[in-house]
């Protein structure tokens, strides 16, 4: 729109021998001051569409801001649950080993359990069906 009365702004000149020239300067401050208008308009609209932008692009930022927290809170959770859960299933171990072997729970406890499940089998030798 704002190309159009530039288009017809420059037309206007063509006006033969000075006839008519007070019409012709009219006619020129009128679209004038439609292109100042048209040209305000536009300046207008460039702002909004500027702070429109901003605001869209901080909400997405704050919106993905809080699911990466909620995701991270969610992940300690299932962590905290898995740890639980875990230390459980060692507890259940323990108490099992120390009721097998109720001599060697001083072993267990110092963490040479391992040790002495790899003797015992180095003492007995290879299994059958092993290589």
């Amino acid at each position: 729109m704002l190309e159009k009365n530039y288009n017809s702004l420059s037309k206007s000149t063509r006006w033969p021998l000075g006839l008519l020239d007070d019409t012709r300067q009219r006619l020129d401050r009128e679209k004038e001051q439609v292109i100042k208008k048209e040209e305000g308009e536009k300046g207008r609209l460039e702002k909004e569409l500027r702070y429109s932008q901003q605001v869209v692009a901080a909400e997405l930022a704050g919106w993905q801001e809080g699911r990466v927290k909620n995701a991270r809170e969610a992940v300690r959770e299932l962590v905290r649950g898995m740890v639980v859960l875990e230390k459980g299933r060692l507890e259940g171990i323990k108490r099992a080993v120390r009721a097998l072997r109720p001599e060697e729970e001083a072993i267990v406890e110092e963490g040479g359990y391992e040790d002495r499940v790899m003797a015992e089998r180095m003492a007995k030798g290879p299994r059958k069906g092993s290589r």
